[in-house]
């Protein structure tokens, strides 16, 4: 996961062919993370503006890196 950060993510090097990780336990325990720390740690309204949840921030983003590829190719 660090080389695809580093090399593709972070840094586009020279590296012509990109090996992507196995993402699904990143994604879960960020979002377990996430939803605790909204359910858990909300003191003086500090996430107010955040999504209401982990999926609902996911989802919004995937949606919006979705388009911005798709205009890419076009």
């Amino acid at each position: 996961m660090r080389t695809y950060r580093d090399k593709f993510v972070a840094h586009l090097d020279s590296e012509e062919v990109m090996q992507i990780p196995q993402l699904d336990i990143v994604v879960d325990t960020t979002s377990y993370l996430y939803d605790y720390l909204l359910a858990n740690e909300e003191e003086d309204r500090c996430f107010s503006d955040a999504p209401s949840s982990a999926a609902d921030f996911f989802s919004r983003f995937l949606r919006e890196g979705e388009a911005v590829y798709q205009k890419a190719e076009t």
